[in-house]
């Protein structure tokens, strides 16, 4: 008798930690804004924007400057100068459907015209797991991707171009 309630206490345990396990498994890894950014990146704040491709392959062509980066929030500031230039402010709201939730605030200057905008962006959720930040913004006309690539450089993709985002003092 006594070897049965051991034995169900055992088993009871082990089911208990099976559930939790495939609990914390089926749950999301915590969003966090600097997993998108090189390490050396989001500590020096200020970065450079080296072009990827075209003509200017390798040139610098702007700068910017990392102003807050942590699990709820991403502001920073950019110059590309006769590009664009502009303040951008994300905020993460949650996980809704598999994907993830954004608030984007933008205010600058995109090729000659004042551009603000405020709205709710969405971000694949499967796509964050593998430290890639993909979203459509301005009612989905545009396109913003930034990530760390296997060199542990930080790349930015947009609708205009793409750049490598390198840390300076």
């Amino acid at each position: 008798m006594i070897a049965r309630r051991s034995f169900a206490r055992v088993v009871a345990a082990l089911i208990l930690c099976l559930a939790n396990s495939v609990a914390a498994q089926s749950s999301p890894p915590a969003f966090h804004f600097a997993n998108f950014f090189e390490r050396g990146l989001a500590r020096a704040g200020r970065f450079s924007i080296q072009a990827v491709g075209g003509a200017r392959q390798g040139q610098s062509i702007g700068a910017g400057e990392i102003f807050q980066i942590d699990a709820r929030t991403l502001r920073l500031s950019f110059t590309i100068p006769g590009a664009a230039s502009g303040a951008v402010h994300l905020r993460y709201l949650n996980l809704q459907n598999g994907r993830r939730r954004l608030a984007l605030d933008f205010r600058g200057g995109a090729i000659g015209n004042q551009v603000t905008l405020r709205e709710t962006v969405y971000a694949d959720e499967f796509l964050t797991r593998g430290k890639i930040l993909a979203l459509r913004f301005n009612r989905e006309r545009n396109f913003l991707q930034i990530s760390v690539n296997a060199r542990g450089e930080t790349r930015l993709v947009t609708d205009w171009g793409a750049g490598r985002l390198l840390p300076t003092r």
